[in-house]
Protein backbone atom coordinates (compact mmCIF):
# COMPACT_ATOMS: atom_id res chain seq x y z
CA UNK A 1 0.00 0.00 0.00
CA UNK A 2 2.63 2.41 0.68
CA UNK A 3 4.77 1.85 -2.23
CA UNK A 4 1.41 2.79 -4.17
CA UNK A 5 1.08 5.66 -2.43
CA UNK A 6 4.40 6.92 -3.49
CA UNK A 7 3.79 5.57 -7.10
CA UNK A 8 0.48 7.95 -7.05
CA UNK A 9 2.76 11.47 -5.36
CA UNK A 10 5.36 10.98 -8.20
CA UNK A 11 2.71 10.26 -10.90
CA UNK A 12 0.61 13.23 -9.90
CA UNK A 13 3.74 15.68 -9.58
CA UNK A 14 5.13 14.53 -13.10
CA UNK A 15 2.41 15.00 -14.64
CA UNK A 16 1.52 18.37 -13.27
CA UNK A 17 4.81 19.39 -14.08
CA UNK A 18 4.15 17.89 -17.93
CA UNK A 19 0.99 20.05 -18.01
CA UNK A 20 2.77 23.51 -17.09
CA UNK A 21 5.16 22.72 -19.64
CA UNK A 22 3.12 22.64 -22.38
CA UNK A 23 0.87 25.17 -21.29
CA UNK A 24 3.73 27.52 -21.80
CA UNK A 25 5.42 26.37 -24.90
CA UNK A 26 4.55 27.78 -28.18
CA UNK A 27 3.00 25.34 -31.07
CA UNK A 28 6.12 26.25 -32.67
CA UNK A 29 9.06 25.73 -30.67
CA UNK A 30 11.27 28.19 -32.38
CA UNK A 31 9.44 30.81 -33.48
CA UNK A 32 11.43 33.83 -34.78
CA UNK A 33 11.31 36.86 -32.24
CA UNK A 34 10.37 40.23 -33.29
CA UNK A 35 13.22 40.56 -35.74
CA UNK A 36 14.20 42.79 -38.77
CA UNK A 37 16.87 41.48 -41.51
CA UNK A 38 18.63 43.37 -43.45
CA UNK A 39 21.64 43.56 -45.52
CA UNK A 40 25.23 45.16 -44.63
CA UNK A 41 28.12 45.71 -45.90
CA UNK A 42 29.65 46.78 -42.30
CA UNK A 43 32.40 43.93 -42.26
CA UNK A 44 33.88 44.14 -45.45
CA UNK A 45 31.47 42.14 -48.05
CA UNK A 46 28.20 42.52 -48.41
CA UNK A 47 26.11 39.83 -45.91
CA UNK A 48 22.45 39.30 -44.61
CA UNK A 49 21.98 40.38 -40.84
CA UNK A 50 19.52 40.85 -37.85
CA UNK A 51 18.75 42.71 -35.10
CA UNK A 52 15.90 42.81 -32.79
CA UNK A 53 13.27 45.87 -34.11
CA UNK A 54 14.16 47.88 -31.48
CA UNK A 55 18.22 47.71 -32.96
CA UNK A 56 19.24 45.89 -30.43
CA UNK A 57 21.45 42.11 -30.57
CA UNK A 58 22.62 42.70 -34.15
CA UNK A 59 23.72 39.20 -35.28
CA UNK A 60 25.07 38.47 -38.87
CA UNK A 61 23.75 35.45 -41.12
CA UNK A 62 25.84 34.84 -44.06
CA UNK A 63 29.75 35.22 -44.49
CA UNK A 64 30.46 34.16 -47.60
CA UNK A 65 32.53 36.61 -49.76
CA UNK A 66 30.09 36.88 -52.57
CA UNK A 67 27.18 39.52 -52.57
CA UNK A 68 24.03 38.61 -50.47
CA UNK A 69 21.14 41.10 -50.62
CA UNK A 70 17.34 41.17 -50.18
CA UNK A 71 17.01 38.63 -47.88
CA UNK A 72 12.61 37.70 -47.28
CA UNK A 73 11.44 35.68 -44.23
CA UNK A 74 8.77 32.76 -45.24
CA UNK A 75 5.59 33.77 -43.37
CA UNK A 76 5.96 30.63 -41.33
CA UNK A 77 9.48 32.24 -39.79
CA UNK A 78 11.17 28.72 -40.51
CA UNK A 79 13.09 29.99 -43.68
CA UNK A 80 15.19 33.24 -45.58
CA UNK A 81 14.63 33.64 -49.24
CA UNK A 82 17.42 35.77 -50.77
CA UNK A 83 19.52 36.68 -53.40
CA UNK A 84 23.14 35.82 -53.66
CA UNK A 85 25.67 36.38 -56.33
CA UNK A 86 28.46 33.92 -55.01
CA UNK A 87 28.22 31.29 -58.07
CA UNK A 88 29.70 33.87 -60.80
CA UNK A 89 25.34 35.26 -61.36
CA UNK A 90 23.03 36.25 -59.36
CA UNK A 91 20.27 33.41 -58.25
CA UNK A 92 18.15 33.02 -55.52
CA UNK A 93 19.07 30.71 -52.12
CA UNK A 94 17.15 30.10 -49.03
CA UNK A 95 18.58 29.20 -45.99
CA UNK A 96 17.19 28.46 -42.09
CA UNK A 97 16.37 31.85 -39.92
CA UNK A 98 19.34 31.34 -38.11
CA UNK A 99 21.64 31.04 -41.12
CA UNK A 100 22.25 27.52 -41.88
CA UNK A 101 21.34 24.81 -44.41
CA UNK A 102 22.25 27.09 -47.06
CA UNK A 103 20.50 26.21 -50.67
CA UNK A 104 20.61 27.35 -54.21
CA UNK A 105 16.89 27.81 -56.02
CA UNK A 106 17.53 29.18 -59.64
CA UNK A 107 20.41 28.21 -61.80
CA UNK A 108 19.65 30.54 -64.62
CA UNK A 109 22.02 32.33 -67.61
CA UNK A 110 20.23 35.68 -66.11
CA UNK A 111 19.88 37.30 -63.29
CA UNK A 112 17.55 36.31 -60.66
CA UNK A 113 16.18 38.73 -57.65
CA UNK A 114 13.73 40.41 -55.54
CA UNK A 115 12.06 37.04 -54.26
CA UNK A 116 8.85 37.39 -52.21
CA UNK A 117 6.80 34.75 -50.64
CA UNK A 118 3.34 34.21 -50.98
CA UNK A 119 1.20 34.60 -47.81
CA UNK A 120 0.38 30.52 -47.48
CA UNK A 121 4.39 30.02 -48.19
CA UNK A 122 3.41 27.77 -51.80
CA UNK A 123 5.09 30.51 -54.44
CA UNK A 124 7.88 32.47 -54.30
CA UNK A 125 7.90 35.28 -57.06
CA UNK A 126 10.71 36.71 -58.11
CA UNK A 127 12.24 38.95 -60.96
CA UNK A 128 14.78 37.88 -63.79
CA UNK A 129 16.00 39.00 -67.09
CA UNK A 130 16.48 35.15 -68.54
CA UNK A 131 15.18 36.99 -71.87
CA UNK A 132 15.47 40.44 -72.94
CA UNK A 133 13.76 42.32 -70.17
CA UNK A 134 13.12 41.85 -66.49
CA UNK A 135 10.09 39.89 -66.35
CA UNK A 136 8.18 38.66 -63.31
CA UNK A 137 8.41 34.19 -62.32
CA UNK A 138 6.78 32.44 -59.56
CA UNK A 139 8.24 29.04 -58.25
CA UNK A 140 7.95 26.67 -55.55
CA UNK A 141 9.88 27.09 -52.22
CA UNK A 142 12.03 24.43 -53.27
CA UNK A 143 12.80 26.33 -56.45
CA UNK A 144 10.75 23.77 -58.95
CA UNK A 145 7.73 24.70 -61.10
CA UNK A 146 8.96 27.92 -62.35
CA UNK A 147 6.48 29.59 -64.47
CA UNK A 148 6.83 33.20 -65.84
CA UNK A 149 4.27 36.28 -65.23
CA UNK A 150 4.80 38.71 -67.09
CA UNK A 151 6.04 39.46 -70.97
CA UNK A 152 6.10 43.05 -71.36
CA UNK A 153 8.56 45.38 -73.45
CA UNK A 154 9.76 46.67 -70.56
CA UNK A 155 11.16 45.93 -67.04
CA UNK A 156 9.33 44.53 -64.36
CA UNK A 157 10.41 44.13 -60.61
CA UNK A 158 10.24 44.77 -56.91
CA UNK A 159 7.27 42.08 -56.84
CA UNK A 160 5.17 41.81 -53.61
CA UNK A 161 1.80 39.53 -52.59
CA UNK A 162 -1.27 41.54 -51.37
CA UNK A 163 -2.23 39.97 -47.89
CA UNK A 164 -4.84 37.53 -48.70
CA UNK A 165 -2.19 36.39 -52.11
CA UNK A 166 -5.01 37.38 -54.54
CA UNK A 167 -2.60 40.22 -56.31
CA UNK A 168 0.65 41.15 -57.09
CA UNK A 169 2.05 44.51 -56.80
CA UNK A 170 4.77 45.80 -59.10
CA UNK A 171 7.48 47.94 -60.46
CA UNK A 172 7.17 48.13 -64.37
CA UNK A 173 8.48 50.61 -67.29
CA UNK A 174 6.07 49.38 -69.68
CA UNK A 175 4.91 52.71 -70.72
CA UNK A 176 8.25 54.26 -70.75
CA UNK A 177 8.08 56.09 -67.50
CA UNK A 178 9.00 53.66 -63.68
CA UNK A 179 5.23 52.93 -62.20
CA UNK A 180 3.75 50.82 -59.80
CA UNK A 181 1.49 48.42 -61.22
CA UNK A 182 -0.75 45.06 -59.77
CA UNK A 183 -1.45 41.90 -61.72
CA UNK A 184 -3.43 38.57 -60.42
CA UNK A 185 -1.04 36.30 -58.58
CA UNK A 186 -0.96 34.25 -61.97
CA UNK A 187 -0.19 37.36 -63.70
CA UNK A 188 -3.39 38.17 -65.65
CA UNK A 189 -5.48 41.58 -65.35
CA UNK A 190 -2.30 44.23 -65.03
CA UNK A 191 -3.86 47.67 -63.83
CA UNK A 192 -1.44 50.66 -63.72
CA UNK A 193 -1.74 52.27 -60.10
CA UNK A 194 0.48 55.41 -60.36
CA UNK A 195 1.20 58.48 -63.36
CA UNK A 196 3.94 60.62 -61.98
CA UNK A 197 6.63 62.69 -63.75
CA UNK A 198 8.96 60.68 -61.52
CA UNK A 199 10.13 57.10 -60.61
CA UNK A 200 7.15 55.11 -58.51
CA UNK A 201 9.09 51.78 -57.41
CA UNK A 202 9.64 49.33 -54.35
CA UNK A 203 5.87 49.21 -53.55
CA UNK A 204 4.91 47.20 -50.20
CA UNK A 205 1.37 46.17 -48.86
CA UNK A 206 0.25 46.31 -45.52
CA UNK A 207 -0.32 43.83 -43.41
CA UNK A 208 -4.30 44.49 -43.68
CA UNK A 209 -4.56 45.01 -47.26
CA UNK A 210 -5.70 48.92 -46.87
CA UNK A 211 -2.31 50.90 -47.73
CA UNK A 212 0.52 50.38 -50.67
CA UNK A 213 3.87 52.57 -49.34
CA UNK A 214 6.53 52.91 -52.00
CA UNK A 215 9.33 55.30 -52.90
CA UNK A 216 9.30 58.17 -55.36
CA UNK A 217 11.41 61.22 -56.97
CA UNK A 218 8.40 62.86 -57.98
CA UNK A 219 9.33 65.88 -55.79
CA UNK A 220 12.69 66.01 -56.19
CA UNK A 221 14.40 63.48 -53.77
CA UNK A 222 13.86 59.79 -52.78
CA UNK A 223 10.90 60.01 -50.44
CA UNK A 224 8.29 57.47 -49.07
CA UNK A 225 4.58 57.93 -49.72
CA UNK A 226 1.66 55.95 -49.35
CA UNK A 227 -1.81 55.11 -51.51
CA UNK A 228 -4.30 52.71 -51.65
CA UNK A 229 -4.98 49.27 -53.31
CA UNK A 230 -5.98 51.11 -55.89
CA UNK A 231 -3.89 54.16 -56.41
CA UNK A 232 -6.15 56.51 -54.92
CA UNK A 233 -5.87 58.45 -51.84
CA UNK A 234 -1.78 59.19 -52.48
CA UNK A 235 0.22 60.76 -49.55
CA UNK A 236 3.54 61.95 -49.13
CA UNK A 237 5.40 60.17 -45.66
CA UNK A 238 9.00 61.63 -45.33
CA UNK A 239 10.58 64.97 -46.04
CA UNK A 240 14.25 64.77 -45.13
CA UNK A 241 17.08 66.43 -46.35
CA UNK A 242 18.07 63.53 -48.40
CA UNK A 243 16.62 60.13 -49.96
CA UNK A 244 14.57 57.96 -48.39
CA UNK A 245 13.42 54.15 -49.25
CA UNK A 246 12.96 50.50 -49.27
CA UNK A 247 9.91 50.55 -47.12
CA UNK A 248 9.07 47.46 -45.39
CA UNK A 249 5.75 47.21 -42.71
CA UNK A 250 5.69 45.52 -39.34
CA UNK A 251 3.27 42.67 -39.10
CA UNK A 252 1.04 44.68 -36.79
CA UNK A 253 1.23 47.28 -39.31
CA UNK A 254 2.03 49.76 -36.91
CA UNK A 255 5.82 50.56 -37.68
CA UNK A 256 7.50 51.09 -41.33
CA UNK A 257 11.13 50.39 -40.97
CA UNK A 258 12.99 51.85 -44.18
CA UNK A 259 16.21 52.99 -45.11
CA UNK A 260 17.68 56.53 -45.14
CA UNK A 261 20.59 58.97 -45.50
CA UNK A 262 19.16 61.67 -43.31
CA UNK A 263 21.63 61.81 -40.86
CA UNK A 264 24.83 61.20 -43.56
CA UNK A 265 25.43 56.89 -43.74
CA UNK A 266 22.94 54.95 -45.33
CA UNK A 267 20.98 53.57 -41.93
CA UNK A 268 18.24 51.97 -41.04
CA UNK A 269 14.96 53.56 -39.02
CA UNK A 270 11.55 53.45 -38.69
CA UNK A 271 8.33 55.74 -38.22
CA UNK A 272 4.67 55.22 -37.60
CA UNK A 273 2.15 54.71 -40.78
CA UNK A 274 1.26 57.83 -41.17
CA UNK A 275 5.21 59.06 -41.51
CA UNK A 276 5.35 60.15 -37.48
CA UNK A 277 7.59 59.20 -35.01
CA UNK A 278 10.86 58.58 -36.96
CA UNK A 279 13.43 56.46 -34.67
CA UNK A 280 17.17 55.62 -36.08
CA UNK A 281 17.72 51.94 -35.72
CA UNK A 282 21.31 51.49 -36.71
CA UNK A 283 24.66 53.70 -36.33
CA UNK A 284 27.64 51.44 -38.24
CA UNK A 285 30.07 52.52 -40.67
CA UNK A 286 28.93 50.84 -43.48
CA UNK A 287 25.61 51.04 -44.89
CA UNK A 288 22.45 49.19 -44.21
CA UNK A 289 19.29 48.38 -46.37
CA UNK A 290 16.89 45.60 -47.65
CA UNK A 291 15.42 45.64 -44.14
CA UNK A 292 12.26 42.81 -43.39
CA UNK A 293 10.58 42.53 -40.58
CA UNK A 294 10.26 38.80 -39.31
CA UNK A 295 5.99 37.55 -39.46
CA UNK A 296 3.84 37.59 -36.64
CA UNK A 297 4.75 35.08 -33.13
CA UNK A 298 2.62 32.32 -33.76
CA UNK A 299 0.07 32.01 -30.94
CA UNK A 300 0.14 29.46 -27.99
CA UNK A 301 -1.94 26.71 -28.98
CA UNK A 302 -3.71 23.74 -26.90
CA UNK A 303 -3.87 20.22 -28.15
CA UNK A 304 -7.13 18.00 -27.59
CA UNK A 305 -4.34 15.48 -26.46
CA UNK A 306 -3.67 18.11 -23.33
CA UNK A 307 -7.29 17.36 -22.20
CA UNK A 308 -6.31 13.77 -21.52
CA UNK A 309 -3.05 14.38 -19.94
CA UNK A 310 -4.44 16.98 -17.66
CA UNK A 311 -7.60 14.77 -16.41
CA UNK A 312 -4.72 11.92 -15.97
CA UNK A 313 -2.82 14.48 -13.64
CA UNK A 314 -5.59 15.20 -11.92
CA UNK A 315 -7.10 11.84 -11.15
CA UNK A 316 -3.40 11.04 -9.96
CA UNK A 317 -3.36 14.06 -7.81
CA UNK A 318 -6.80 13.13 -6.27
CA UNK A 319 -5.33 9.51 -5.53
CA UNK A 320 -2.59 10.64 -3.49
CA UNK A 321 -3.22 10.34 0.21
CA UNK A 322 -2.20 13.65 1.66
CA UNK A 323 -2.73 12.95 5.55
CA UNK A 324 -0.12 10.69 5.15
CA UNK A 325 2.00 12.94 2.80
CA UNK A 326 1.67 16.07 5.02
CA UNK A 327 2.95 13.86 8.17
CA UNK A 328 6.04 12.12 6.16
CA UNK A 329 6.85 15.17 4.59
CA UNK A 330 5.80 18.54 5.98
CA UNK A 331 6.57 17.34 9.48
CA UNK A 332 9.65 15.00 8.83
CA UNK A 333 10.99 14.84 12.58
CA UNK A 334 7.68 15.49 14.76
CA UNK A 335 7.33 19.11 14.52
CA UNK A 336 3.42 20.29 16.19
CA UNK A 337 0.69 19.48 13.81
Amino acid sequence: MRVLRVACLILGVLLLLIILLLAVVPGDATPPSAWIMFGSNRDGDVGIYRMRSDGRDQQRLTAHPGVDVRPQWSPDGQWIVFASYRDDNLEIYRMRSDGRDQQRLTDSPGTDSSPQWSPDGQWIVFMSNLEVYNDLYRMRPDGSAQQRLTDSPGDDGWPQWSPDGQWIVFTSTHDDNREIYRMRADGTDPQRLTDSPGEDTVPQWSPDGQWIVFESARDGDQELYRMRPDGSAQQRLTDSPDSDWSPQWSPNGAWIVFQSRRDGDPELYRMRPDGSAPQRLTDSPGEDGSPQWSPPIPKRTWHPAWNLVAGVGLVGVALIPWRSVRARFLHPIGLPR
